[in-house]
């Protein structure tokens, strides 16, 4: 009995191992392990860098998937207004960058340019690799009522 205990586990895990590695997000044959997307948020008419523009801080925005616009992930932005997310072999196993969107809630109190209802909504775009990760950014923001 003490062998079938211990071996329950064994194959529990070579299970689940044996999924995520079918499962992994894969580009020109090399399996990503870790995704990166960056950005900035800026304080003008369209969230986007215009002249004189500050970034506006401790704003949360999510990254937003597939058919039910699923958040997989938010962070706040930081006092530059940067933001940066960093996925694991987990995440990017279930992450699809051509279904997914940077996603930004309206109002921002601290932005009076800004409309005052609906999103701000960014396509993620691949830029490169670099070894297993995968480097990605957002397309310019548009505004959805």
């Amino acid at each position: 009995m003490a062998s079938t205990h211990v071996s329950l586990p064994m194959i529990s895990l070579f299970f689940a191992a044996a999924v995520l590695s079918t499962l992994a997000l894969k580009v020109n044959g090399i399996t990503i392990t870790t995704g990166h997307i960056d950005g900035f948020l800026y304080c003008s008419k369209s969230g986007n860098q215009e002249p004189g523009a500050s970034g506006i801080p401790r704003t949360p925005v999510e990254v937003v998937c597939g058919a039910a616009n699923a958040t997989i992930t938010s962070v706040f932005t930081q006092p530059n207004g940067a933001y940066v997310f960093t996925f694991n072999l987990l995440d990017t196993a279930l992450f699809d960058p051509s279904t997914c969107y940077i996603k930004i809630n309206l109002p921002i109190v601290s932005c009076t340019l800004l409309p005052t209802s609906g999103i701000l909504r960014g396509p993620i775009v691949v830029f490169n690799t670099l070894g297993q990760t995968l480097n990605m950014g957002v397309r310019p923001l548009i505004h959805i009522a």
